[in-house]
């Protein structure tokens, strides 16, 4: 957990049986640094290039009232790893009135404010991103370099990482995914700091699975999260500082990730409820109701369940 990530070279999946030396494919490799990273935060227009090579780029989400990105997203020295080239990018959550302001209402009154009101700024998979129709039939390995937030609390439950967008209505088994209008695949932050990752399989014909890591309890102190799916969806398993969980899924079905036909774009850091889905107070439209707080140092997605070495 201690080790920077290196960027790795793009290998063919079909590599020669047997050479344990290769490098695994990665699909994505996003470092939060500001020597990764295009335009900028204070007039919203940075990139975080993709340092795969794959041109799955994140750009940034701002709502249209005016807002600026640098009063939610900030580069910052810190790093797992202490290196001099390394760093992260530090989500500083919902402003302070505004938080307070979204607990008080309900209904109309609360989709009013956070679609005209309330300001916020997260990242995105460029439309044009490869990643956005990929399923991962192959199986895959996500990793997270993140520091909990030094003054976590209560209301920094349910924070969302990373997540894939599309709703749980689009199972094609027309079983209800009873979370999926926050989207089809979701890396959150449970209300007892474990990571919780659920996820549809890749074809569409079973319902999610859901992986409860083990729990990150300091504040200030830096995780390397990593979830790993085999090639044919027998095992999902979750690991945090390489420990890994006693809450995995073995069931099977559970092969690759469903992207969704209307864009399985990957969203950093906000957690969006989409209006198909009763919980959401929206009738027309998608809200966004929780930001990320904490420090990403690096998300990287690769082909294959990766040995813990």
């Amino acid at each position: 957990a201690g080790t920077a990530f290196i960027a790795m070279p793009v290998f063919s999946a079909q590599a020669e049986e047997g050479d344990a030396q290769a490098a695994p494919r990665v699909y994505a490799d996003w470092k939060f640094n500001s020597g990764s990273a295009e335009g900028s935060l204070n007039d919203n227009s940075l990139v975080i290039k993709d340092a795969s090579g794959n041109n799955n780029d994140l750009q940034l989400v701002v709502s249209g009232n005016g807002a600026k990105a640098s009063d939610f997203l900030a580069f910052e020295d810190r790093s797992m790893t202490g290196a001099a080239d390394a760093g992260s990018m530090k989500f500083s959550g919902l402003k302070e009135e505004d938080s307070e302001k979204l607990n008080t209402l309900s209904g109309e009154e609360r989709e009013d404010f956070i679609l005209n009101d309330m300001e916020y700024a997260y990242l995105r998979t460029t439309e044009d991103a490869p990643i956005n129709s990929e399923t991962f039939m192959n199986g895959y390995t996500i990793e997270i370099v993140f520091m909990m937030p030094e003054d976590y609390d209560a209301s920094d439950a349910w924070m969302n990482i990373l997540a894939r967008e599309g709703s749980g209505a689009q199972l094609g088994s027309g079983q209800w995914d009873y979370e999926g209008h926050h989207g089809t695949m979701q890396v959150n932050i449970s209300n007892c700091k474990e990571i919780q990752y659920m996820t549809q399989n890749g074809t569409n014909t079973k319902f999610n699975s859901t992986l409860w890591g083990l729990s990150m309890d300091n504040g200030g102190a830096w995780y390397h999260i990593a979830i790993t799916c085999d090639g044919n969806g027998d095992a999902l398993k979750a690991f945090t500082n390489s420990g890994e969980s006693f809450r995995n899924y073995t069931g099977g079905g559970m092969d690759g990730m469903y992207a969704a036909e209307d864009g399985g774009n990957f969203r950093i850091g906000a957690v969006i409820s989409n209006h198909l889905y009763r919980w959401a107070d929206s009738q027309e439209n998608d809200l966004l109701t929780k930001l990320l707080r904490g420090n990403i140092q690096e998300i990287r997605i690769s082909e294959g369940a990766l040995e813990p070495a």
